[in-house]
C-alpha cells in the first residue's frame, strides 16, 4: 500500500526569517558545544581532526601539563612502557624549551578494520616542529575505537624526531607503543662520539675496551677481539665522521634498572658512509656505568643493523655490501644472454637463486668472478622478468640484493 503524496510546503517570508534565526541560534549552541576535551568520562574521546589534535596537545605542552598527555594515552601503551610519563614529561619541556612553530601536515592516514560490527580503528597523523636550528617531524598514532580489547584506545604512540632523517626513523613508533624522542645537536650528545673515535683514530684498542661498562666486559661475546677489529678498521678507513642525533629509554640490563642512551652517527670513509651507534649506560642516580655496546655497519643497511647491540653487549662491525651496477639493467633482445656486473665491498663468494619459489633450474644463471671485489651474472632470455636474489657471504656476514632481469625485447 502506497503512502499517499504529502503536500509541498511552501515558507512564507516570515517563515523564512524565522528559520533563519533558528539556523542561527542552533550554530550559536553547536558552537558553546565545541569539544573542549579529548577525555570525557575516563575514556579517550578523539578529535575529529588533525589539526584539532595538535591544537590540544601542544596547549597541553605549553601549559606544562604532563598527566593531561599521558592520560590521553591507552591503558595498554601505559602498561607496557614504565617510563611513559617521564617521556611525556621530556616532550613537553622539548616543545616549551626548543620548538619556535609547528604545522600540521596533510599526510594522515585513517585505517578502518570491520568484521560482523566488531571495528578497530587506528590514525595516524603528523606535524612538522620548528626550532632555531632543526626541523622535526611529529607523528601521533591514536586508536579512537577497538571491538576487541577497549584498553587499545588512545594514544598508541607520539614519536618526534629530525625531518633530515625521516628514512631511519619514519617506522619508530609504528609497531611499538609509547613516546618516542630523538633529539639531534647538543655538545653533550657528541661526547660519547668524540672519545670513542678519538681512541680509535689514534689505534688506542685497549681505550675503547675500557669505555665499556664492567657488565659488558664479562658477558659481551670476544669483546676484545672485536674491540681491535673495530679500532684498527677506523684507524685505517675513517676519514672524518659526523653526530646525528640521541635519545634514551628505560631497560633492564644485567638485572639492572638503567637508562640507556643512544647516539647515533656517520663515519665517512674514502669509499661510502658507515652508521655508527653508540649505547651507554646511567644508573638510576644518574651515574655512567659505561659503554652497553657499540655497533658500526654500511648506511645503505641501517634497516638491517639497525638493532645490533640493543639487547645484547658487545662491539659489532659489518663491512660487507653488495650492489648491482644500474647501466647493465638494460632490456635483452630475443636470443642474447644478459650480463649483470656485481660488487662487493670486500671479497666474498657469491651465489644466486631465484627469490621466489620456481620450478625452473638455477644452472641459466651462470656466475663467475672477475677479480677480487666483482663477479658477473649471466642470465638467458628465459630468465626475463624473474627476480632473483645474490648474496655475497664471508665467514662473518652474509649480504643479498634483488636483480630483476630485464623484459624481453620484441621482434618487431
Amino acid at each position: 500500500m502506497q503512502r499517499p503524496k504529502q503536500p509541498i510546503k511552501r515558507t512564507t517570508p516570515l517563515k523564512k526569517i524565522i528559520a533563519a534565526a533558528l539556523s542561527a541560534l542552533l550554530l550559536f549552541s553547536l558552537a558553546g558545544c565545541e569539544q573542549k576535551d579529548w577525555i570525557k568520562d575516563g575514556e579517550y574521546w578523539p578529535y575529529p581532526t588533525q589539526e584539532k589534535t595538535f591544537e590540544k596537545l601542544f596547549d597541553l605542552a605549553e601549559a606544562g601539563d604532563i598527566d593531561g598527555i599521558y592520560q590521553v594515552f591507552s591503558r595498554t601503551a601505559q602498561n607496557e612502557n614504565a617510563d611513559l610519563r617521564e617521556k611525556v614529561g621530556a616532550f613537553v619541556q622539548f616543545a616549551q624549551e626548543e620548538m619556535t612553530s609547528y604545522e600540521v601536515d596533510g599526510s594522515s592516514r585513517y585505517h578502518k578494520d570491520a568484521d560482523h560490527g566488531m571495528i578497530v580503528e587506528r590514525r595516524e597523523m603528523y606535524a612538522t616542529l620548528y626550532t632555531d636550528n632543526t626541523t622535526y617531524r611529529c607523528r601521533i598514532i591514536d586508536v579512537p575505537r577497538d571491538s576487541y580489547v577497549s584498553d587499545n584506545v588512545g594514544f598508541y604512540s607520539l614519536i618526534l624526531f629530525p625531518d633530515s632523517l625521516r628514512e631511519d626513523y619514519n617506522n619508530l613508533g609504528v609497531h611499538e607503543t609509547g613516546c618516542y624522542i630523538v633529539y639531534q645537536g647538543g655538545a653533550f650528545a657528541e661526547q660519547p662520539m668524540d672519545a670513542l673515535l678519538s681512541f680509535a683514530s689514534a689505534g688506542d684498542a685497549d681505550g675503547l675496551y675500557q669505555m665499556f661498562s664492567q657488565p659488558s666486559q664479562e658477558n659481551a661475546d670476544d669483546l676484545r677481539e672485536q674491540v681491535d677489529k673495530m679500532a684498527a678498521f677506523l684507524q685505517q678507513e675513517m676519514t672524518s665522521w659526523d653526530f646525528d642525533t640521541w635519545t634514551t629509554e628505560q631497560r633492564t640490563l644485567f638485572d639492572m634498572d638503567v637508562t640507556m642512551r643512544h647516539w647515533l652517527g656517520t663515519i665517512h670513509t674514502d669509499d661510502q658512509d658507515f652508521r655508527c651507534s653508540i649505547r651507554d649506560m646511567l644508573s638510576d642516580t644518574g651515574e655512567s656505568l659505561g659503554i652497553y655496546s657499540i655497533s658500526v655497519y654500511p648506511k645503505e643497511l641501517y634497516l638491517d643493523y639497525r638493532m645490533d647491540g640493543r639487547d645484547e653487549p658487545g662491539a659489532f662491525l659489518k663491512i660487507l655490501t653488495i650492489k648491482p651496477q644500474e647501466d647493465d639493467l638494460k632490456r635483452l633482445s630475443r636470443g642474447e644472454t644478459h650480463t649483470v656486473r656485481i660488487v662487493t665491498s670486500v671479497e666474498a663468494e657469491v651465489t644466486a637463486a631465484p627469490a621466489l619459489p620456481s620450478n625452473n633450474e638455477i644452472e641459466r644463471v651462470v656466475l663467475m668472478q672477475v677479480d677480487a671485489l666483482t663477479w658477473e651474472a649471466s642470465f638467458s632470455e628465459l630468465d626475463y622478468r624473474m627476480p632473483y636474489t645474490i648474496t655475497a657471504t664471508t665467514e662473518t656476514e652474509s649480504v643479498s640484493c634483488n636483480v630483476t632481469v630485464p623484459e624481453v625485447e620484441s621482434d618487431d
